[in-house]
């Protein structure tokens, strides 16, 4: 089981989003500092664009748990990728992604990153016009990649790409 999490039990800086607080969600990642944990509720986010998170460092983003804190990008009309990072020293877990225009989750020139129980999935079934890659580290160093699923990618669930020191396990 997945332990919940709130700012109570992290040290330094945290926000937590409540659930399906869309707005509240971009802003926190749009204002991120180095160093800082976003913790996500329980529940159901329905987001029109990308979760973005650019060139701050040691940045965690946690959930409490797969099929407990989702991100669906269902409604979504932008061709854009669920979750889409560049940020070294980089933690996501315990969150489901569902629905992305193109790549679920994607990782980019970034060194020191972890994507651990995170969940991504197309909900209509496999279909050629789901997003391509569901959980997509490119050009990376040093990727631990554990416990994760993927489901339903039109191309491939999980695809370590162009990356040096990459683990995939469980």
């Amino acid at each position: 089981l997945f332990p919940a999490l709130s700012c109570d039990s992290v040290e330094g800086t945290c926000v937590e989003i409540m659930p399906g607080d869309s707005e509240a969600l971009l802003e926190a990642v749009n204002l991120l500092e180095d160093d800082t944990t976003v913790v996500l509720a329980k529940g159901t986010w329905m987001l029109a664009n990308q979760v973005t998170f650019r060139d701050a460092k040691g940045v965690r983003f946690v959930g409490q748990g797969i099929d407990e804190s989702i991100l669906s990008f269902k409604d979504s009309v932008v061709q854009t990728n669920g979750v889409d990072v560049i940020g070294d020293v980089f933690t996501i877990e315990g969150l489901t992604i569902e629905d992305a225009k193109k790549d679920a989750l994607r990782i980019e020139d970034s060194k020191g990153v972890t994507i651990r129980r995170v969940k991504v999935t197309w909900t209509n079934g496999p279909a050629p016009e789901n997003g391509a890659y569901g959980i997509y580290p490119v050009r990376c160093f040093d990727v631990l990649m554990e416990e994760c699923e993927a489901y339903h990618a039109a191309d491939a669930g999980l695809y370590i790409g162009q990356c040096v020191r990459a683990i995939v396990r469980n």
